[in-house]
């Protein structure tokens, strides 16, 4: 279930990047912030990061829209099952932050400091299962146990490396980190009370998120990655919000310096949406299986509609049953049977 879903979030995040490229207007932010800051969130050590984000699993699966597509993945379900995980009610939460390191670039494994709290019903060797965590080593920090494992990150036909940090400070909470800065900052906000995220370093980021949703994340340049991340560039910041309930529906806004920014962000949406669909006619014509539904991510980008409200870009889409019933009954064409 986390695998699906990581899809889903992915290609959303995946989505709003393609599509990146205040005068008198007034700017109509379709995104309110609102809300408090989760708990599991608030764990995390403060810091200025470049993103953060929150998803709560169990309002997301226990939608309606969640619930039909539970019932869609009945084989994945008995294949998880094997492995001792529960895609209904194995997963109930995740927090996330993501830092910035100009010194680092381009291996994006440090450029990218990335710490991720996941609430679940999962045991410790199935995590590092899903992980293909391959070869470990285990040591510790103050009491808590970490395990070191190999991150491999293919990137323009070589592999970026780097190391992954696993650990379970209290049962039923695993803690996966790329740095083992940010692990031992979060170990020791949990035993020594340091500050936690929504702190000094993070409170006027996590300010405009509306962090009543099922899903959020928002996103803020420093000038420094706004220089060296040139597929991020342009905006100043990124507010993702998706909400579940008959339908999934996000909402994705992007704020530039100015409108004209803006305006030339919607243009490349177009440009790129015209470009999918001329591909996506290609490969129905030519019957291309492979191309047509093994990306998903294609179908999922053509969802969105595109508009601007004076120095914003506003991305939006709405994901209801009959979407998903028809991804998931692409099939792959079948041999003609040989003649008799």
């Amino acid at each position: 279930m986390l695998g699906k879903w990581s899809i889903l979030f992915f290609s959303l995040v995946a989505a709003c990047l393609l599509f990146i490229g205040c005068g008198g207007e007034t700017a109509r932010n379709p995104i309110e912030p609102g809300g408090e800051i989760p708990p599991l969130l608030a764990t995390l050590p403060d810091g200025v990061y470049l993103a953060i984000g929150h998803l709560d699993i169990d309002r997301l699966v226990g939608s309606e829209i969640g619930r039909e597509l539970l019932d869609s993945l009945s084989l994945a379900n008995l294949m998880l099952a094997a492995q001792g995980i529960d895609l209904r009610n194995g997963f109930h939460e995740l927090a996330f932050a993501v830092g910035f390191v100009g010194r680092a670039y381009p291996n994006l494994v440090h450029a990218l400091p990335a710490i991720a709290v996941l609430r679940a019903d999962i045991k410790p060797e199935t995590v590092l299962t899903l992980l293909q965590a391959g070869e470990t080593e285990t040591f510790r920090i103050g009491a808590n146990e970490v395990i070191r494992f190999r991150i491999d990150i293919p990137r323009m036909g070589n592999l970026i490396s780097g190391a992954g940090f696993l650990s379970f400070p209290q049962e039923g909470v695993t803690v996966l980190s790329t740095s083992r800065d940010l692990l031992e900052q979060y170990l020791e906000h949990r035993d020594d009370g340091a500050e936690g995220i929504g702190g000094s370093k993070s409170a006027a980021m996590l300010a405009r998120a509306d962090k009543r949703v099922p899903g959020w994340m928002v996103m803020r340049h420093s000038e420094e990655s706004r220089s060296l991340l040139q597929m991020l560039a342009g905006f100043e910041d990124c507010i993702i919000s998706v909400d579940a309930g008959e339908a999934l529906e996000i909402l994705c806004v992007l704020d530039f310096p100015t409108a004209d920014a803006a305006e030339e962000s919607i243009k490349y949406s177009d440009y790129t949406r015209r470009q999918l669909e001329r591909f996506k006619e290609k490969a129905e014509a030519d019957q291309d299986y492979e191309k047509l539904a093994g990306d998903i991510s294609l179908n999922f980008m053509l969802a969105f509609e595109a508009e601007r409200s004076a120095d914003l870009a506003i991305y939006s889409a709405r994901f209801n049953r009959e979407w998903f019933s028809r991804i998931g009954n692409i099939q792959p064409p079948q041999p003609e049977e040989e003649q008799q």
